[in-house]
């Protein structure tokens, strides 16, 4: 036999050999035994070298700390007015309030920016930037701080302490601002700086703030800064059938202007406040109105709203406006609003809602803009529980 034909003669005879001497030793197959599962063809194949995921509770997202948010208010509102002897009337689809917002929580720090969108040109005005668009400006942009947990701290463009207090008692924004808001005794926000100590056993808080003085919407005209104190009081927390009573006090001293006209404000109210009622009065006294440093004002506003069947949304607000106490002849605005709407989602409440302005002939000199009447439509849609 030659080496050719012997060395695959001896592999051809071994390898068959050892193939069936390793069969032998295997363990005789199970009937009963089920099939090994064949893995499914979608399932996941980590690539060779990549780390296994981790556990998704320890995964930290910037979502976890940070929250979007959007609040808009729309409406279609028609108006009434007399002049000279004869009714006039106007129509017109409107944009209140767009807000757009960022909030940032981690641990004991805050953080967050409030942009909205208004009318470019001053109201009155008929031309603005690029006709008259809409523009977007900063309402508040600052930074927190709580401190042992009853130490609240912000810096930056904050908001003041006594519209929104008032304005968490009234609180169905969709039909419209506090009075004090609405006739400018006051802005809602203002570069500076607020602290508030939050009483413990709900028994509200007390607060200060320094700022320009010159609203969020204003750069700073003079040297001097507005200082604001004020409480929210519960005196009776630890009664639960009468804690929703609140005591509201606030005092501003300050100036606006390059004149350094004197803004001294004295507010003082009286709150229930639940989330399905609230009712509510507030006295303001005013030293110091616009630019007018001498002038004396006042503002009287009553409110009630509730829910007396779910989703049902009912509202009544009163406020009683006198431009000037010392003016020779009576200068004031009544103002009455109600409104009747219904919660469609939680996110989404729609009014109907009308206003009746009663104006004296020294007020409807100074203010020709206002109206008789109007009747509106009105949607709101928020997504944000920051509140304002």
């Amino acid at each position: 036999m030659t080496r050719a034909f012997f060395v695959p003669f001896v592999l051809a005879t071994l390898v068959p050999a050892a193939a069936l001497a390793q069969d032998a030793d295997a363990p005789a197959p199970n009937p009963e035994a089920k099939p090994a599962a064949e893995p499914e063809e979608d399932a996941a194949v980590p690539a060779r070298g990549d780390a296994p995921p981790p556990n998704a509770d320890e995964v930290r997202r910037w979502t976890d700390y940070v929250s979007p948010g959007v609040d808009i208010i729309g409406q279609y509102g028609v108006s009434l007015r007399k002049v000279n002897g004869e009714t006039d009337w106007f129509h017109e689809f409107e944009i209140p309030r767009i807000f757009g917002t960022i909030t940032g929580h981690y641990e004991e720090l805050e953080a967050r920016l409030v942009v909205e969108s208004v009318r470019s040109s001053s109201e009155g005005a008929l031309i603005g930037v690029a006709g008259d668009s809409f523009v977007i400006r900063l309402r508040e942009a600052y930074a927190g701080y709580t401190a042992f947990e009853h130490l609240e701290l912000k810096l930056g463009l904050v908001r003041t302490l006594t519209i929104p207090a008032l304005q968490r008692g009234w609180d169905t924004r969709a039909i419209s601002a506090v009075g004090t808001q609405r006739v400018a005794y006051a802005s809602p926000a203002d570069l500076g700086a607020t602290a508030r100590g939050l009483l413990p056993e709900g028994f509200g808080w007390v607060g200060v703030g320094a700022y320009n003085g010159e609203g969020y919407n204003r750069r700073e005209l003079n040297r001097g800064k507005n200082v604001e104190i004020a409480a929210e009081i519960h005196p009776l927390a630890f009664i639960e059938a009468v804690e929703p009573l609140g005591l509201f006090f606030s005092y501003v001293s300050g100036s606006t202007g390059v004149a350094l006209a004197r803004q001294n404000r004295f507010t003082g109210a009286v709150m229930w406040t639940m989330d399905r009622l609230g009712v509510g009065a507030s006295v303001v006294y005013a030293q110091g109105v616009q630019d007018r440093g001498e002038t004396k004002g006042a503002l009287v506003e009553g409110w009630v709203r509730g829910e007396p069947y779910d989703n049902v949304l009912l509202a009544a607000q009163v406020a009683q406006w006198w431009r000037d106490l010392d003016a020779p002849e009576r200068d004031t605005v009544l103002t009455v609003t109600g409104a009747a709407g219904y919660r469609i989602l939680e996110p989404l409440e729609a009014f109907l809602a009308v206003d009746a302005l009663v104006t004296s002939d020294a007020a409807a000199t100074a203010l020709p803009e206002l109206d008789d009447y109007r009747f509106r439509a009105v949607t709101r849609v928020s997504f944000d529980d920051g509140g304002f």
